[in-house]
């Protein structure tokens, strides 16, 4: 399984509040909320150097709802539920955000994991 269904998967399990609307990149038109977007920020594999310390992958998770309480809530989910992952998160930083063309909330996650 590659990281990307990795992390789906285990997002889809362990954030109720989301109740399995984990999308990546982008949510359908029709979406309930609140609704998580994965997406790669980017991916460097180092196996080629000499330290080879394995791939490093730099995420970002945006939790979308309808009130900023709701989107609050479920950034909290997730991030306990990244603790949870396989792949452990590093350097995890977070922002939030209010979208006036979609009137959404947005908590995005940001985090890197390694191998």
């Amino acid at each position: 399984m590659s990281a990307r269904q990795d992390l789906f998967s285990h997002l889809s399990a362990n954030v109720p509040l989301a109740d399995g609307r984990v999308y990546p990149l982008m949510m359908p038109q029709d979406t309930e909320f609140p609704a998580l977007v994965y997406a790669v920020v980017s991916d460097i594999d180092h196996g080629y150097m000499l330290c080879d310390d394995g791939n490093s992958t730099r995420w970002q998770v945006d939790c979308y709802a309808e009130s900023y309480a709701d989107a609050v809530a479920t950034m909290e989910e997730t991030k306990a539920a990244l603790y949870g992952f396989a792949k452990f998160p590093h350097d995890l930083d977070t922002q939030e955000m209010y979208e006036k063309d979609t009137g959404l909330f947005r908590q995005m996650i940001d985090f890197a994991t390694k191998g």
